[in-house]
Protein backbone atom coordinates (compact mmCIF):
# COMPACT_ATOMS: atom_id res chain seq x y z
CA UNK A 1 0.00 0.00 0.00
CA UNK A 2 1.68 3.30 -0.77
CA UNK A 3 -1.42 6.24 0.01
CA UNK A 4 -4.59 5.24 2.33
CA UNK A 5 -6.82 8.42 1.12
CA UNK A 6 -9.32 8.39 4.09
CA UNK A 7 -12.47 9.79 4.21
CA UNK A 8 -15.65 10.26 6.88
CA UNK A 9 -17.79 9.04 4.75
CA UNK A 10 -17.63 6.06 1.29
CA UNK A 11 -16.97 8.08 -1.57
CA UNK A 12 -19.49 8.67 -4.51
CA UNK A 13 -17.32 9.54 -6.67
CA UNK A 14 -13.43 8.96 -7.33
CA UNK A 15 -11.21 10.23 -10.34
CA UNK A 16 -7.30 10.35 -10.97
CA UNK A 17 -6.58 13.56 -13.00
CA UNK A 18 -5.17 12.89 -16.73
CA UNK A 19 -1.08 13.47 -15.26
CA UNK A 20 -1.90 10.96 -12.46
CA UNK A 21 -0.54 13.83 -10.31
CA UNK A 22 -4.47 14.32 -8.11
CA UNK A 23 -6.97 11.82 -6.61
CA UNK A 24 -9.97 13.39 -6.30
CA UNK A 25 -13.23 11.86 -4.33
CA UNK A 26 -16.36 13.19 -3.52
CA UNK A 27 -19.25 12.45 -1.15
CA UNK A 28 -22.72 13.89 -1.12
CA UNK A 29 -21.40 16.96 0.39
CA UNK A 30 -18.07 17.22 0.26
CA UNK A 31 -14.94 17.25 -2.57
CA UNK A 32 -11.27 16.03 -1.40
CA UNK A 33 -8.17 16.43 -3.37
CA UNK A 34 -5.00 13.99 -2.39
CA UNK A 35 -1.48 14.44 -3.82
CA UNK A 36 -1.28 11.18 -5.47
CA UNK A 37 2.58 11.06 -4.81
CA UNK A 38 2.47 12.03 -1.17
CA UNK A 39 -1.06 10.56 -0.09
CA UNK A 40 -1.19 14.40 1.45
CA UNK A 41 -4.46 16.09 1.62
CA UNK A 42 -4.10 19.32 -0.70
CA UNK A 43 -7.96 20.74 -0.52
CA UNK A 44 -11.38 19.41 1.11
CA UNK A 45 -13.93 21.82 -0.38
CA UNK A 46 -17.80 20.99 1.13
CA UNK A 47 -21.54 22.12 0.23
CA UNK A 48 -24.37 22.95 2.32
CA UNK A 49 -27.08 21.08 -0.54
CA UNK A 50 -24.70 18.32 -2.46
CA UNK A 51 -23.77 17.74 -5.57
CA UNK A 52 -25.67 17.33 -8.80
CA UNK A 53 -23.41 16.10 -11.01
CA UNK A 54 -19.90 14.29 -10.39
CA UNK A 55 -16.79 16.46 -10.01
CA UNK A 56 -15.04 16.15 -13.40
CA UNK A 57 -11.08 17.08 -13.98
CA UNK A 58 -10.46 19.13 -16.89
CA UNK A 59 -8.25 17.40 -19.88
CA UNK A 60 -4.82 18.74 -18.52
CA UNK A 61 -5.44 18.29 -14.96
CA UNK A 62 -4.85 21.56 -13.86
CA UNK A 63 -8.72 22.23 -12.74
CA UNK A 64 -11.59 20.44 -11.13
CA UNK A 65 -15.58 21.25 -11.89
CA UNK A 66 -18.19 21.02 -9.07
CA UNK A 67 -21.85 21.50 -9.77
CA UNK A 68 -23.98 22.50 -6.44
CA UNK A 69 -27.08 22.32 -6.10
CA UNK A 70 -29.18 25.27 -5.59
CA UNK A 71 -32.65 25.00 -3.61
CA UNK A 72 -34.90 27.22 -5.83
CA UNK A 73 -32.68 27.65 -8.57
CA UNK A 74 -30.23 26.27 -10.83
CA UNK A 75 -27.33 25.07 -9.69
CA UNK A 76 -23.95 26.58 -9.95
CA UNK A 77 -21.00 25.42 -11.78
CA UNK A 78 -17.35 26.40 -10.25
CA UNK A 79 -14.12 25.80 -11.29
CA UNK A 80 -11.25 25.12 -9.07
CA UNK A 81 -7.36 24.76 -9.30
CA UNK A 82 -6.59 21.20 -8.76
CA UNK A 83 -3.09 22.31 -7.43
CA UNK A 84 -4.34 23.66 -4.06
CA UNK A 85 -8.73 23.56 -4.45
CA UNK A 86 -8.64 27.95 -5.01
CA UNK A 87 -12.14 29.06 -6.28
CA UNK A 88 -11.64 30.18 -10.07
CA UNK A 89 -14.84 31.06 -11.51
CA UNK A 90 -18.65 30.13 -10.60
CA UNK A 91 -21.40 30.57 -13.26
CA UNK A 92 -24.73 29.69 -13.40
CA UNK A 93 -25.68 25.85 -14.74
CA UNK A 94 -28.69 24.44 -16.29
CA UNK A 95 -31.07 22.22 -14.57
CA UNK A 96 -31.25 19.43 -16.86
CA UNK A 97 -27.34 18.55 -17.36
CA UNK A 98 -26.57 14.89 -17.14
CA UNK A 99 -23.18 14.47 -17.93
CA UNK A 100 -20.38 17.23 -18.79
CA UNK A 101 -17.07 17.47 -19.23
CA UNK A 102 -14.67 20.21 -18.15
CA UNK A 103 -11.93 21.39 -21.14
CA UNK A 104 -8.56 21.88 -20.98
CA UNK A 105 -7.69 24.78 -18.95
CA UNK A 106 -10.89 24.81 -17.35
CA UNK A 107 -11.89 27.56 -20.23
CA UNK A 108 -15.20 25.48 -20.64
CA UNK A 109 -18.22 23.07 -19.64
CA UNK A 110 -19.72 20.80 -22.33
CA UNK A 111 -23.22 19.83 -21.25
CA UNK A 112 -25.07 16.66 -21.81
CA UNK A 113 -28.84 16.39 -20.99
CA UNK A 114 -32.05 14.46 -22.03
CA UNK A 115 -32.14 16.68 -25.24
CA UNK A 116 -30.30 16.69 -28.58
CA UNK A 117 -28.84 19.46 -27.91
CA UNK A 118 -25.21 20.13 -26.42
CA UNK A 119 -24.76 23.22 -24.89
CA UNK A 120 -21.07 24.31 -24.17
CA UNK A 121 -20.51 27.34 -21.26
CA UNK A 122 -17.42 29.29 -21.19
CA UNK A 123 -16.84 28.70 -17.34
CA UNK A 124 -15.33 32.83 -16.76
CA UNK A 125 -18.87 34.69 -17.91
CA UNK A 126 -20.96 31.92 -18.41
CA UNK A 127 -21.94 32.90 -21.89
CA UNK A 128 -22.99 29.69 -23.75
CA UNK A 129 -20.30 29.53 -26.97
CA UNK A 130 -22.62 27.60 -29.38
CA UNK A 131 -25.19 24.79 -29.23
CA UNK A 132 -24.14 21.67 -30.88
CA UNK A 133 -27.63 20.52 -31.88
CA UNK A 134 -27.90 16.67 -33.15
CA UNK A 135 -30.71 13.94 -34.16
CA UNK A 136 -30.86 12.27 -31.11
CA UNK A 137 -30.04 12.34 -27.65
CA UNK A 138 -26.17 12.38 -27.22
CA UNK A 139 -24.21 9.57 -24.94
CA UNK A 140 -20.52 10.66 -25.23
CA UNK A 141 -18.45 13.87 -25.15
CA UNK A 142 -14.64 13.75 -25.79
CA UNK A 143 -12.21 16.60 -26.11
CA UNK A 144 -8.94 17.26 -27.61
CA UNK A 145 -6.12 17.92 -25.54
CA UNK A 146 -5.54 21.80 -26.30
CA UNK A 147 -9.48 21.80 -25.80
CA UNK A 148 -10.57 23.63 -29.79
CA UNK A 149 -12.21 20.19 -30.85
CA UNK A 150 -15.33 18.51 -29.33
CA UNK A 151 -16.38 14.88 -30.72
CA UNK A 152 -19.57 14.16 -29.63
CA UNK A 153 -21.30 10.53 -30.12
CA UNK A 154 -25.42 10.43 -30.23
CA UNK A 155 -27.63 7.18 -29.31
CA UNK A 156 -28.32 6.71 -33.22
CA UNK A 157 -24.25 6.18 -33.07
CA UNK A 158 -23.28 8.89 -34.83
CA UNK A 159 -19.94 10.64 -33.85
CA UNK A 160 -19.84 14.21 -34.86
CA UNK A 161 -16.73 17.08 -34.37
CA UNK A 162 -17.11 20.48 -33.49
CA UNK A 163 -14.65 23.64 -33.44
CA UNK A 164 -14.76 25.25 -30.26
CA UNK A 165 -13.09 28.71 -30.47
CA UNK A 166 -12.59 29.43 -26.67
CA UNK A 167 -9.92 32.17 -25.71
Amino acid sequence: LEHDFTMPAAPREVALDPTGSRVLAATDRQLFLWNADDGALVARVGTETGFVLPPVFSADGGYVAIAERVEGANPLYSVLRSADGSLVSTIEGTPDAEDWELGPGGRYVALQGPETVVRVLETRRGAELRPLPHSHPVERLLHSNDGAMLVTVDGAGAIASWPLAVA
